[in-house]
């Protein structure tokens, strides 16, 4: 009852969902596919054959990509269309006394980049909402790489979608004044899932601000894709699933999520 009361007497607060998100985004586990995966996929490209130093981070949120980058030597630049997940993420490379070269931009538009030579792309592909944004985005990324350069970045795939979009609902925080329910919503017609967000923060003693977010991911088959790429000027050197990182066939793909990490040509 008490929780209840709470709730009653707090308001609604209405902003962009990442306005909303990017307090929290590391602070509710948002983050911890990119933590986990950026020093495995800078491992996989050098395997693959990459050999170079700068790197383009698309879609890099909060940062957690990127201050692994800088901490390691690597002259890293940041893209996200999100201006509070930029502060963030300016904040926290601050705090780390670690250099940020951070730039509020579109995948789908990015503007003049000098000598990229490899566009890693986490969590962030699936965003796109239809092919012409897809092959807007490679054709955009193809741009600012030099020849010879990588890029890496993750898709869900359609049966991970699914299972992702039917999940229904969960508590995804619950600790320290933050109350974080998450519910999934999967379109069978459009193969998007919907993910909803209901935060309770509390401001005061019996008093909790809601808020509320969405995000709107799409599954693209694998082969599709692929074709995609290669139609941008991007060979693709090698598909494995996430987190494995184990060779994945583009036709009957056995994981959730696929990594490509594909050459430009």
């Amino acid at each position: 009852m008490h929780l209840i009361l709470c709730l009653r007497i707090g308001w609604d607060v209405v902003a962009g969902d990442y306005d909303v998100l990017a307090p929290v985004y590391e602070r509710i586990g948002m983050a911890k596919f990119a933590e986990l995966l950026t020093p495995r996929l800078l491992e996989l490209a050098q395997r693959s054959g990459w050999l170079g130093r700068r790197i383009l981070d698309l879609g890099c949120g909060t940062g957690t990509s990127m201050r692994w980058l800088a901490t390691h030597g690597y002259p890293a630049y940041g893209v996200d269309h999100s201006g509070a997940m930029l502060q963030t993420a300016r904040h926290s490379l601050q705090e780390h006394m670690l250099d940020s070269h951070l730039i509020e931009a579109d995948i789908r538009s990015l503007p003049p980049l000098d000598s990229m030579e490899l566009a890693l792309a986490l969590d962030v592909i699936a965003e796109l909402d239809s092919l012409r944004d897809l092959e807007a985005a490679f054709d955009s990324i193809a741009g600012v790489l030099v020849p010879g350069s990588y890029f890496v970045f993750d898709v869900f795939t359609l049966s991970g979608m699914v299972r992702q979009g039917t999940a229904g609902d969960a508590i995804v925080h619950d600790g320290d004044g933050l109350m974080v329910f998450s519910r999934s919503t999967y379109d069978y017609e459009r193969q998007i899932c919907t993910w909803q967000y209901d935060l309770f923060s509390e401001v005061a003693s019996d008093c909790w601000q809601r808020q509320r977010a969405r995000r709107v991911l799409r599954a693209y088959p694998l082969q599709g894709i692929a074709s995609l790429l290669q139609r941008h000027g991007f060979e693709v050197v090698t598909v494995v699933d996430a987190p494995g990182l184990q060779p994945l066939e583009l036709s009957r793909p056995h994981s959730d999520r696929a990594i490509f990490a594909c050459k430009k040509k």
